[in-house]
């Protein structure tokens, strides 16, 4: 679930992160340590609205990566999105993109 990753990011919880397919410790770490302070500032402004320009399709890429999916098929996955919603934040990005990978 998409909000359970994102609570797990901010609090710190390695054991949930870990608990997707392909990503171990130090995976689950780096998870944190590179999204934290970005899910923390939507979940404490949940009325943020940041474009997902190129910056915010390269975050979510690199979100899914990081989460063990191939570049490529997140690639296709976040086009497609941004195809339909071009004002979509990173964070509607990844959420949207977990649920079609």
């Amino acid at each position: 679930d998409p909000n359970q990753i994102a609570q797990a990011i901010a609090s710190g919880d390695v054991r949930t992160i870990q608990s997707v397919k392909g990503i171990g410790t130090k995976g689950a770490q780096r998870v944190i340590l590179d999204l934290k302070d970005k899910i923390l500032q939507v979940l404490d402004n949940p009325q943020l609205t940041i474009v997902a320009s190129n910056t915010g399709r390269e975050e979510a890429l690199s979100a899914l990566e990081t989460l063990g999916y191939m570049r490529k098929q997140a690639q296709k996955v976040v086009d497609k999105i941004l195809s339909t919603q071009s004002d979509a934040t990173t964070e509607q990005l990844i959420k949207q993109a977990l649920k079609q990978l």
